[in-house]
């Protein structure tokens, strides 16, 4: 399913060096303040910036179950996401945004997440159950406008606005390559 290196997330570079950070209008940007929700209260208009939020809600309230879970549904929609955005340097956002999620996770906490990833994807009750969830919440319903705008699109459009999706984009098989790749579905019924 998903690699799980939330830990990676901590550590910073003891390397001192002048940065500029130039960020777009509604770069990573969460639509929705959530808290720390579980997988069957989530809707397919929250954005993985929306998810990843309210994953890092779920750390702070000690569950790692919904961590668990929202973590796998961020990730998905972001796979979703990278596969319509066609602005190649916008894909590193949901990377960005599990490390801003994560970046205070202990690792006695990280080590009971990875243990209820573990779980979730190879017990088969778990696992039919998650797919079963994503299936029913359906593919992203809203614009990955949290990801165009983290390319470098973004501030290359005169609008300062990446319109970069891919051209004749069909959803219905990209969901469907998500849910037999990444989360390795069925995708019948």
């Amino acid at each position: 399913m998903f690699a799980l290196g939330l830990l990676g997330c901590n550590q910073a570079s003891d390397a001192q060096a002048q940065v500029r950070d130039h960020q777009a209008q509604g770069n990573l940007e969460s639509r929705h303040t959530l808290g720390c929700i579980t997988l069957a209260e989530a809707k397919n208009q929250y954005t993985p910036a929306d998810l990843f939020s309210s994953a890092a809600a779920c750390v702070q309230a000690n569950k790692p179950e919904q961590v668990a879970d929202l973590y796998i549904l961020a990730r998905s929609y972001g796979s979703f996401d990278a596969k319509r955005v066609s602005d190649q340097s916008a894909h590193q956002a949901v990377l960005v945004l599990q490390m801003q999620a994560f970046a205070g996770m202990s690792e006695e906490f990280n080590k009971q997440v990875s243990e209820t990833l573990k779980t979730k994807t190879n017990d088969p009750a778990e696992h039919s159950r998650i797919c079963r969830q994503i299936k029913q919440l359906g593919a992203p319903a809203y614009h990955p406008s949290y990801m165009l705008q983290h390319g470098m699109g973004a501030f290359l459009s005169d609008e300062g606005t990446s319109k970069a999706l891919v051209e004749n984009f069909n959803a219905e098989t990209a969901w469907n390559e998500v849910l037999a790749s990444s989360l390795r579905c069925s995708t019948e019924g």
